[in-house]
């Protein structure tokens, strides 16, 4: 191949082939061999925290399908940059995926199995004490393994181990931030902002918001309220429920559900609504996400299998808990989209005749 690279152990880094530029951290194309790689640059010891930041899962020793993996890293030599090597996701972001193909991504079908996706990686992050602190649609990627789909919570460099005490540092997108992290204002006194994992719920409700608005971009559109001011139409909707608290307004409900929506629109605007709750303590947890979730999948797995005439569905469980319950159609025929997507995009059942 042509152009600048540059070789770090086994492994051949082609400079002008970026692929992200998340915080301080460019993320180019890596070559081991044949096999293809993300490389993340940490420029300098001045940002350490984010190359330690990023292998916080990777010293556990844990994976999991929908976290992204790192494969191996160099840490600094003198007057040398350090570098992790992680695997390659070639659809890109959820950011991405949602702008190029509005019109596969309009199908419910094809949300329930990311939002499935991305609550397992979730539930996963939470049970190792892990806080990502900046979940938003840029940090969700898209892949294809086996033939399928694959979601992955990525971008590692602001998380946070947590401990017995709450967190306090200001971190984060600001459109993304839960209202315990408002007022920003890092003279407040510490004791008055602290938080927990529930932050990375409230950023999740708000990615999913953003899904069924199919915009996905990184901000969400605020909920149409009765007395909104022009001033406040451009705040974050953690900044805005914080000051309608502070002024005793009533608290703002990202969502309203219908009485005409369907089970999914009707289960996730639910969901939304839990996730966002001003305060933390009041939130869902990551497990009960999943738990709902899963449970719909199940359910329009059995309606469609039904129609069908299958007697028996059997479904594979991977031995990191996820469970394979969305695409219910092997031959199912989505719309065309201006990029190449996996032919079995959406989740194969095992189908076991009796």
């Amino acid at each position: 191949m042509e152009g600048r690279w540059v070789q770090l152990k086994d492994y051949t880094v082609y400079l002008d082939r970026k692929i992200g530029a998340g915080g301080q951290a460019p993320v180019y194309v890596a070559y081991k061999g044949k096999n293809k790689y993300a490389a993340k640059c940490i420029p300098n010891k001045t940002v350490k925290h984010l190359l330690d930041n990023e292998l916080l899962i990777f010293r556990k020793n844990k994976t999991h399908k929908n976290v992204i993996r790192i494969i191996d890293f160099c840490e600094w030599e003198e007057g040398k940059s350090a570098w992790i090597f992680m695997e390659y996701c070639k659809y890109g972001s959820l950011k991405d995926f949602c702008r190029n193909n509005p019109r596969y991504f309009s199908n419910n079908r094809v949300k329930l199995d990311i939002i499935l996706q991305i609550s397992a990686g979730l539930k996963f992050l939470h049970e190792l004490n892990l806080i990502h602190r900046d979940i938003k649609p840029s940090n969700i990627l898209l892949t294809e393994e086996d033939g399928q789909m694959v979601v992955k919570i990525a971008d590692f460099g602001v998380s946070k181990q947590a401990s017995g005490t709450s967190t306090r540092t200001i971190v984060g997108t600001i459109q993304f931030l839960a209202p315990e992290f408002w007022p920003l204002n890092e003279n407040l006194d510490p004791v008055q902002r602290k938080y927990n994992e529930k932050i990375d719920i409230f950023a999740v409700g708000l990615t999913f918001l953003a899904m069924i608005q199919n915009s996905c971009v990184d901000q969400v559109l605020l909920p149409k309220i009765k007395g909104l001011k022009k001033s406040q139409e451009s705040l974050a909707i953690g900044q805005l429920m914080y000051m309608r608290k502070v002024d005793g307004d009533t608290p703002l409900s990202v969502v309203s559900v219908e009485h005409d929506d369907d089970d999914f629109t009707n289960l996730i605007k639910t969901i939304i609504i839990e996730c966002t709750r001003i305060e933390p303590q009041e939130r869902i947890s990551a497990e009960h996400i999943y738990q709902k979730l899963t449970s719909l999948a199940v359910q329009q797995v059995t309606f469609f299998y039904h129609i069908f005439g299958v007697l028996h569905i059997g479904i594979y469980y991977f031995k990191a808990d996820w469970i394979l319950v969305v695409g219910m159609l092997s031959n199912f025929s989505f719309p065309k989209s201006s990029t190449s997507f996996p032919k079995a995009a959406l989740r194969k059942l095992d189908v076991q005749r009796m």
